[in-house]
This record gives C-alpha cells, structure tokens and sequence, in this order.
C-alpha cells in the first residue's frame, strides 16, 4: 500500500492508497470544525424540534448534526457505510431526545419534588 504525505507542515499525518485528495490542497480538519459545525447544526435542529415533538423532533437534530460529521470526515467514503452511519446517528439522537425529556419533565409533575431545585440539578 502506497503512503503520501499531506501539506507541509501537517504533523505528518499520511494518507493510504494513492494519494488522491490527500495533495497540499486538500482540506485538513482542524479541531474545532466538528465541535462548532456540528453544535451551531445541532442547535438550529433542536430549535426546529419544537415543531416535531420528542423523538421525531430529535431525530432531526441527529440527522443534521451526522451529515456535518461525515461531509467532514468520510468524504471519500462509499456511499452505503455512510448513509448506514448517518441513520444510526440519527436514530441514536432520537432515542436520547426521549430519554431525557421525560426525566426532565417527570420532574416538574410529582408533587414531592416540587419546588426542590436540587432534584434539577
């Protein structure tokens, strides 16, 4: 298997195969492009989620937030291992948006906790 180096300058990080994408102009992910893409895709999902209700309305979140991870990280990916990827995430989300909605909420309604901010803590 045939290794090429990327940019200058790049940690000397390696790109397997031939080296296609991997050239001084390829883009590099940085660090902070996940968490700040994928937080500003989340939170405009999770504003949209209001409309759609708990699992469904997260599972809008989850898809958002999975395509901004794999435009990122699979870009020369096969199309089916990525679609797979991008429905986990989505139904992963939308499991949790259940979860923890109703923990939250379920709090609010019994009359012993009532008023106790450390159960909300």
């Amino acid at each position: 298997m045939k290794t090429s180096s990327i940019a200058a300058g790049s940690g000397g990080v390696e790109c397997p195969g031939n080296g296609a994408g991997c050239g001084p102009g390829a883009r590099e992910v940085r660090p902070w492009q996940p968490i700040c893409l994928g937080a500003m895709a989340g939170g405009m999902a999770w504003g949209i989620r209001g409309q759609y209700g708990h699992e469904t309305g997260a599972m809008i979140a989850g898809l958002l937030v999975s395509l901004v991870w794999v435009f990122l990280f699979c870009r020369d990916a096969p199309l089916l291992p990525v679609l797979r990827a991008v429905a986990w995430c989505t139904v992963a989300i939308g499991f949790g948006g259940s979860m923890t909605y109703g923990q939250t909420v379920g709090l609010t309604h019994d009359g012993a906790l009532t008023g106790l901010l450390v159960a909300l803590v």
